[in-house]
């Protein structure tokens, strides 16, 4: 479970210009007691199989700090995102902070993440 302060982490700027060589890699959706946390370097609508907000920021917490990584939101933390204008050069923070279990349309059961978004400008 992350145990960090997460009021103590600081405010990076998000330089500008073209990210298509910068290598970035992909991030999975934090798990449960897991955590990523960013400065937002662009946001691209509609992007992959399931027209995802696709995340690209640069890392400022963990074992990954400094490096520049991608990741899909999910509807529900896209709704977030444009709900609270959050916008490039924000800093995020988001904790999967639950696990639970639910049945699709199909009837099968599945297990999500209940997670929480935090940000400052």
């Amino acid at each position: 479970m992350a145990a960090d302060n997460a009021a103590d982490f600081q405010t990076a700027n998000a330089p500008g210009g073209n990210y298509d060589d910068d290598n970035a890699e992909w991030q999975e959706l934090p798990d449960e007691g897991e955590v990523i946390q960013g400065i937002i370097l662009n946001l691209a609508e509609n992007s992959g199989q399931f027209d995802q907000l696709r995340v690209r920021y640069k890392s400022t917490h963990g074992s990954d700090e400094g490096d520049i990584r991608l990741v899909h939101f999910n509807r529900t933390l896209e709704d977030r995102v444009y709900a609270n204008d959050i916008q490039e050069g924000h800093e995020f923070r988001l904790e999967g902070i639950d696990t639970y279990t639910w049945e699709d349309d199909d009837g099968n059961e599945r297990e999500g993440t209940e997670r929480t978004l935090q940000f400052r400008a």
